[in-house]
C-alpha cells in the first residue's frame, strides 16, 4: 500500500509578518565571532624614521655630555696640577728666603721692655751688623756692658728737640707714628691727661756733655726706647757711640703669629 506523501507547508512570505524576512530586514544578521586577536595596525615608514632619529639624537646628546664632562675633569686636573706647581714654587721661594735670612742675619732675644709695644721682652728678632743706620731704625746696642734694643732718633749733625711730645729735628716736626698705641694708653691712665709721654730734652741739656752742643757730633747717635716711661736711653745716659751699635734689627721672627718687619 503506497503511502500518501504529505504536502510541505510553505511559510507565509508575507513581508510584514514573516519572521525570516524581519531578521533579514532588521540588520540582525549574526555577527562573526572575533578570534580575540586585534589586528595590528600597519606602522608607517615615516614613524620608524622619526623614532630612529630621536634615538640617534639622544645618543648624540649623551656623547656630547660625556665629552664635556671629560673635558671638565681634564681641565680640573690641569688646574689642580697648576695650583700644586705654584704652591710648590712659593714654598721653595719662602724656604729659600728664610734660609738666606737665617744664614745672613743674626738672631737676638729682646732682653727688656724698652721697646714695648713695638717689641716685647723675649721677642726674637733678626739683625745685621753691617747695615747702614738711618733715622728711626731699631738697633741693638751695648753700652757699659748692658745690651738693649732702642730706636735711632738723632743722627750725626742733627739738632734735635722734644717739647710737649713733639719731636723736632733740624727745625722740622717729625711724627712718631710708632708711639701711637703707647701714647694713647698712657693718656687714658688716670692722672696722665696733662702729662707728657716723652720727657722734654734739647741739645743744650744732653747728659754727659761738658759743654753745650748745637748738633750731634760725628759718629754719635741719640737713641730712645718706644716705652718712654720705663726705659734707660739717651735721656739718662747721653749719646751713644757708633761702636755701641751692634746691628740693625730688621724682622721679628717670634712669636710666630707676630712675625714681620719692624716699624
Amino acid at each position: 500500500m503506497s503511502k500518501k506523501s504529505k504536502k510541505r507547508h510553505i511559510p507565509d512570505l508575507d513581508m510584514n509578518h514573516n519572521p525570516v524576512w524581519q531578521v533579514l530586514t532588521d540588520n540582525n544578521f549574526p555577527k562573526k565571532k572575533s578570534s580575540g586577536k586585534k589586528k595590528k595596525k600597519k606602522v608607517s615608514e615615516s614613524s620608524i624614521d622619526d623614532d630612529l632619529q630621536l634615538i640617534f639624537d639622544e645618543l648624540e646628546e649623551k656623547k656630547e655630555f660625556e665629552k664635556a664632562f671629560k673635558n671638565k675633569q681634564k681641565n680640573r686636573k690641569y688646574e689642580l696640577s697648576l695650583f700644586k706647581v705654584i704652591v710648590s714654587i712659593l714654598v721653595l721661594l719662602i724656604m729659600g728666603i728664610v734660609g738666606t735670612v737665617i744664614v745672613k742675619y743674626d738672631r737676638y732675644t729682646v732682653p727688656t721692655n724698652s721697646m714695648t709695644s713695638t717689641l716685647e721682652k723675649n721677642n726674637q728678632v733678626l739683625f745685621k751688623s753691617n747695615l747702614p743706620i738711618s733715622r728711626f731704625s731699631v738697633v741693638l746696642v751695648e753700652k757699659a756692658g748692658k745690651k738693649d734694643v732702642l730706636r735711632v732718633v738723632g743722627m750725626p749733625g742733627d739738632d734735635i728737640k722734644m717739647s710737649n711730645d713733639t719731636l723736632q729735628v733740624n727745625g722740622s716736626i717729625y711724627e712718631e707714628s710708632y708711639l701711637k698705641n703707647n701714647f694713647v694708653n698712657f693718656k687714658y691712665q688716670e692722672g696722665n691727661a696733662r702729662k707728657v709721654y716723652t720727657s722734654n730734652f734739647d741739645m743744650k741739656h744732653i747728659v754727659g756733655q761738658k759743654e753745650e752742643l748745637s748738633n750731634i757730633p760725628e759718629r754719635k747717635y741719640y737713641l730712645l726706647g718706644d716705652n718712654r716711661q720705663k726705659v734707660t736711653d739717651s735721656r739718662k745716659v747721653g749719646l751713644y757711640d757708633e761702636s755701641d751699635i751692634k746691628g740693625v734689627a730688621v724682622m721679628k721672627i717670634a712669636p710666630i703669629k707676630e712675625i714681620g718687619t719692624i716699624q
